[in-house]
């Protein structure tokens, strides 16, 4: 009997749990949605906001909002929020508020619901940045007249070097030549240099002129190839694409106003997507620039593409797939004409588009950087000689003779063996006999030398014969 009674009473419990569910879901309860995150806005302007409930309440819903400030700014600076207490209607779904921004400053906006208890607010802060409209710099016209100044001081500076080549200032040296104007280092006769430099070099018969033919200079083109490599063209030409792509992108920026936007005095608000009002037609707008800067950016790399194979194409010094090289057997005076006339002698003079001859200057840096060394040991060794005759050797060389940064032990220990440091110190009256003895590797010379070499050691004799015979002879 006493089970019988619990399963209704269990039952009865059951079923009055979910009514009150039922009635929570049916009735009053639900989500205020609220701003999240942050929200930046220019001081003296304002912004709207917007409070939503889901699923929209039977009864009104009333919000509170709060004004904290954690940077110790004056309550005076605080934004304006109106109206303060946000009322959803009861079968509305939403409710707009607005906020006027004051002084520059961090804030922080708490949300409480006070009327309707059934309903709780999704996020319970959210943070307002108020910030100066000129913030950083002095405005657009500040940086629009830094840039023409540095333009124009630029071209000032261009256009002196370029009309005054010869004139001499204090702070500042002549030019030999003209600014972008070549020199006639082989001495060609005027036409020839002309013929071969004029069309790439610019020259002309006004600074009008030149500045047509600047212009009209493809920056990609043979004549630059030619001079200026293959590097520097390619770089030039992404240069002038790049800026091209970014005027299309500020024109489509420009483009995208909506006159029918409630929001359009907000200019601040709509720089990023993520400062886009809820409920503006300029999402859609940075949707769509998203697309635009795709697509330019893949017809960007496109343009490069066919840009480096036009170029490859055109530079006659670029080895490619088209051209032959030889590596060997070529005689060293031999040149590209006579390397094109020999081979126009078997083969079609059509076939022939460029011939050129590039000489490997490795080996010859090699020998040059031999030379020096050799030329630096052999002073430091008549130096050396030099001022232990006129007993002025410095003590560290006396009592550490050798290379400068490492003396060699089998060097030290012939030295010390033969007592070379004790004599020179114990017998200055055999070195004052000699006189002093100066060694210029500018001014002295034979018979100097051969003087200092004939009191020097035998290896240092020896050393310096090899060394002078290594100098007298012609690289190979």
């Amino acid at each position: 009997m006493a089970r019988g009674i619990m399963l209704p009473s269990c039952f009865a419990a059951l079923v009055m749990a979910a009514c009150f569910l039922l009635h929570g879901v049916h009735g009053n309860g639900g989500i205020v949605l609220v701003p999240s995150g942050s929200v930046s806005l220019v001081s003296g302007r304002n912004v709207t906001g917007f409070l939503s409930c889901d699923p929209p309440p039977t009864e009104d819903v009333v919000v509170d909002m709060a004004l904290t400030s954690r940077g110790g700014e004056s309550e005076h600076n605080f934004p304006i929020i109106s109206p303060n207490r946000v009322r959803i209607l009861a079968g509305t779904k939403s409710a707009s508020f607005s906020v006027l921004g004051r002084g520059e400053g961090r804030y922080y906006v708490q949300y409480q619901v006070t009327v309707n208890l059934n309903y709780h607010v999704k996020h319970a802060e959210s943070v307002i940045m108020v910030m100066n409209a000129n913030d950083g710099w002095g405005g657009i016209q500040f940086q629009i007249g830094l840039n023409m100044a540095v333009f124009g001081a630029g071209l000032a500076f261009f256009l002196w070097r370029r009309l005054c080549p010869r004139l001499r200032l204090p702070f500042w040296s002549s030019h030999p030549v003209g600014l972008f104007e070549k020199i006639n280092y082989d001495q060609l006769p005027p036409g020839k240099f002309q013929s071969k430099y004029g069309v790439a070099l610019l020259h002309g018969s006004s600074l009008g002129d030149r500045a047509r033919r600047f212009v009209s200079l493809p920056c990609d083109g043979k004549d630059i190839i030619e001079i200026a490599g293959l590097d520097a063209a390619l770089s030039m030409r992404l240069h002038v694409d790049m800026g091209h792509l970014f005027l299309i992108l500020t024109v489509f920026s420009c483009g995208m106003d909506d006159a029918s936007d409630p929001y359009l005095d907000l200019s601040f608000q709509e720089t990023t997507i993520g400062n886009v009002p809820l409920q503006s037609h300029w999402y859609w707008g940075h949707v769509a620039m998203t697309y635009i800067t795709a697509l330019c950016v893949l017809k960007l790399l496109q343009r490069q593409l066919d840009v480096g194979k036009r170029v490859n194409i055109d530079s006659t010094r670029a080895i490619g797939h088209r051209s032959v090289l030889i590596n060997s057997g070529l005689p060293k005076d031999m040149n590209s004409f006579q390397l094109r006339q020999k081979l126009a002698s078997f083969l079609s003079p059509d076939d022939i588009k460029a011939t050129v001859v590039i000489h490997d200057l490795q080996a010859l840096y090699r020998i040059l950087d031999q030379r020096v060394t050799l030329r630096n040991e052999y002073n430091r060794l008549i130096t050396t000689n030099a001022q232990s005759i006129s007993g002025t050797l410095p003590g560290c060389v006396r009592w550490c003779p050798g290379d400068i940064c490492c003396p060699s032990a089998p060097l030290l220990a012939v030295s010390y063996a033969r007592c070379l440091p004790c004599r020179s110190l114990c017998c200055p009256s055999a070195a004052a006999d000699r006189g002093t003895v100066q060694y210029s590797p500018e001014h002295s010379g034979g018979r100097d030398i051969q003087a200092i070499l004939a009191h020097a050691l035998p290896r240092d004799r020896r050393r310096a014969d090899w060394i002078q015979h290594e100098l007298e002879s012609f690289p190979s």
